[in-house]
């Protein structure tokens, strides 16, 4: 993730490294993040990426997601 710009409602992030599945997403309708932060396991869905440029450099951005869903579990082991 590059930034959130809250007034104009939008999660931006940087593009993958793939031409193939950078395309790919951008055809989704919906897709879901998922990752780990300080041992917190959050993800949400958002609805269809776009491309476009900040800072002259090419980004996807997506909606802000209206939930978010954290999962914290005591005594847990995570396994990946």
């Amino acid at each position: 993730m590059i930034d959130v710009l809250a007034d104009e409602d939008q999660l931006i992030f940087d593009i993958g490294g793939s031409e193939e599945t950078n395309r790919a997403f951008l055809k989704a309708d919906r897709c879901l993040f998922a990752g780990v932060l300080e041992g917190i396991r959050i993800q949400f869905h958002a609805r269809q990426a776009r491309m476009t440029k900040i800072n002259g450099e090419q980004v996807f951005t997506v909606p802000l997601p209206k939930n978010i869903l954290r999962l914290q579990r005591r005594d847990a082991l995570w396994i990946g």
